[in-house]
């Protein structure tokens, strides 16, 4: 099977190619794991799966970026993500929480309707530069 990608630096990003196809010694690179995962049991989900067949996890940015290898089975990894995607998981729910009452608080007062059109609605016919 020949893997299509391309070179972004030292890195190798391949295109199209399924999970499946991962064999052990593989590598899983991703720029920031958030990128990969939403929550905190993606992350445990995707550690796992990394695990099972023996691919390394690496994640460029962020807090785990000092780890070579973040499907690691060893105690001290485990503690570790399990420390940081907590905080990570926690500073989500709270900017959610956030954004909710400030929603909340706009519709009270009678700001909150949503996204401006993107376009004014003399210009909507000649979207695109179409006449």
């Amino acid at each position: 099977m020949q893997v299509r990608g391309y070179f972004v630096g030292n890195f190798f990003i391949a295109t199209g190619t399924p999970a499946s196809a991962a064999h052990p010694g593989d590598t899983l690179t991703v720029s920031e794991l958030f990128r990969l995962c939403r929550d905190l049991m993606d992350i445990h989900a995707v550690r796992d799966w990394c695990q099972a067949r023996g691919v390394v996890l690496r994640v460029l940015s962020g807090p785990l970026s000092n780890f070579h290898d973040l499907a690691a089975e060893d105690a001290t990894t485990a503690l570790i993500i399990n420390v940081i995607t907590a905080v990570g998981q926690f500073q989500r729910d709270l900017q959610n929480e956030l954004t909710a009452e400030g929603i909340a608080a706009a519709e009270a007062e009678g700001r909150y309707r949503g996204r401006p059109p993107a376009l004014w609605r003399p210009d909507r016919g000649s979207a695109g530069g179409v006449p």
